[in-house]
């Protein structure tokens, strides 16, 4: 059995710039978007590209790279129209990600907030996630419980630290 070999920094960067140039093209395509917002999406999507390929010093880390994805793919993890379906099959046939990660969902049903990156996307996308139907109002509610114990363990273990 052969060995599989870790990701490196480089090749997960390129798997991102990859996926911003196919989520560009279908940006320029559409139908349903302004040109003032294809304008900041795809400006957004130049800002990750570069910070993935040529990142600041002392950002090159593996978890540096994982925030500029969940940031970027926030986005296109939420709308549900053709463009999006569009974008993630493009990604899996190229076999870039491997899934559509639904972070709201997998949170509610682990009950725990895992990391700061589950947290920060759970706290940018709660309210909207709400209002839209993609989450009732108890899970609302239950998501709202697990941020608060998330920052009360996070203040906990930083204080038990010192």
């Amino acid at each position: 059995m052969m060995k599989k070999t870790r990701e490196t920094y480089e090749e997960r960067a390129q798997k991102l710039a990859l996926a911003v140039e196919i989520a560009q093209e279908i940006i320029n395509t559409s139908s349903k978007l302004t040109d003032i917002d294809k304008k900041e999406y795809l400006k957004l999507g130049q800002l990750v590209k570069g910070y993935a390929l040529n990142p600041r010093k002392g950002f090159k880390r593996m978890d540096s790279l994982k925030y500029l994805e969940s940031d970027y793919f926030v986005h296109w993890n939420e709308i549900e129209n053709p463009e999006g379906h569009r974008f993630w099959t493009e990604l899996f046939k190229k076999g870039l990600y491997r899934e559509r990660r639904n972070i709201i969902e997998k949170v509610l049903k682990r009950n725990k907030i895992k990391n700061i990156a589950e947290f920060e996307f759970i706290n940018d996308t709660i309210v909207v996630a709400e209002q839209t139907g993609h989450i009732t109002e108890s899970q609302f509610k239950q998501l709202n419980q697990l941020m608060g114990d998330f920052e009360f363990n996070q203040k906990k273990n930083k204080h038990e630290a010192l």
